[in-house]
């Protein structure tokens, strides 16, 4: 009998051990976990104020944080997660009420534009240092006023909206449809742009290629109506560019014969009786003139170390 108290004294104190080991060890896992709860609440906010996913990761950090406060985790850490997660919440739907502005969509446009142009991007070369960035294929914007100011009499009855790309020649402005068939267009850069319409007073850039590669060549498509048109052949082209990103050569000449890789001597020789802007900086060298009979023809010519890299043409009419 003595025997058998004894046995159960021991086990009653084995299990009191034990029970006691679990109290001590249960809480401490507890803890452990709302440390981790916290911590991701904590980076998820931090994220979300960068503008990761637009605000998704401020909606996951709001409710790690919640849950970490609701359990009995209220700490520095998940206070901060929660307070950040609402920020980039907030920033979140700003930026996404910005993007669907009329401002906020002007802003976007320009700037992927600003990317797609890179370096060399277009400028208007102005007293004011040239860094205002003119639109690509300068459609409406300031027509008036830059016709006005880079009058040209003795070019006024010259053809000078003619562009020949590869032995092709294309007078600006002209339909689409009227040169489509002539060329092979990037497959890379173009999407579904050319089985697509065009909204009124839209444009579209439209990349032409070579045997599969890219040729630095893009057209500048308009549509001028206030109705949308249903294909785009309907368009028309205003504006030729060509730069030196490229991986195949395709042979651009311009008004009397200006061609990408020409020397800065060559090209002011042939504007020597032409009124043009010039602008010149450490980066590159800009020249601008506008001709034809209404001065309705724009161009804008890039150099780096003297050899010329972009030359874009608009036609900016009515």
């Amino acid at each position: 009998m003595e025997e058998n108290k004894n046995m159960s004294t021991n086990a009653a104190d084995t299990y009191t051990g034990y029970d006691s080991y679990a109290q001590v060890l249960v809480p401490a896992q507890e803890k452990k976990g709302g440390q981790a709860l916290e911590i991701c609440a904590l980076i998820f906010g931090i994220l979300s104020l960068c503008g990761c996913c637009y605000g998704l990761f401020g909606i996951t950090g709001l409710v790690l944080s919640i849950v970490a406060i609701t359990t009995g985790k209220k700490s520095g850490v998940s206070i901060v997660g929660l307070v950040l997660s609402v920020l980039g919440i907030c920033v979140a739907l700003a930026w996404i009420v910005f993007c669907f502005s009329p401002i906020g969509q002007g802003f976007v446009e320009g700037f992927l534009e600003g990317f797609e142009q890179g370096y060399h991007g277009t400028y208007n070369g102005g007293e004011t240092g040239g860094t205002d960035k003119e639109p690509d294929f300068g459609v409406a914007a300031g027509q008036e006023e830059r016709k006005a100011s880079h009058k040209n009499p003795s070019l006024e009855a010259e053809v000078v909206g003619t562009v020949v790309i590869n032995g092709k020649d294309i007078t600006i402005p002209c339909k689409f449809s009227e040169i489509r068939d002539k060329f092979e267009y990037s497959e890379l850069f173009n999407g579904d742009v050319l089985n697509s319409g065009l909204e009124a007073y839209d444009s579209k850039l439209i990349y032409l290629s070579s045997d599969g590669k890219e040729t630095g060549v893009k057209l500048s498509v308009c549509n001028y109506k206030d109705t949308a048109l249903e294909d785009i052949k309907d368009a028309d082209v205003i504006g030729i560019g060509v730069n030196y990103y490229r991986d195949t050569n395709m042979e651009v000449k311009y008004f009397k014969d200006i061609s990408l890789n020409m020397s800065q001597e060559d090209l002011e020789d042939i504007l020597n009786d032409i009124n043009y802007d010039k602008k010149e900086n450490a980066s590159y060298d800009f020249y601008r003139f506008t001709a034809g009979e209404n001065n309705e023809i724009h161009f804008a010519i890039y150099l780096t170390d003297g050899k010329v890299q972009q030359i874009i043409v608009d036609y900016l009419g009515e």
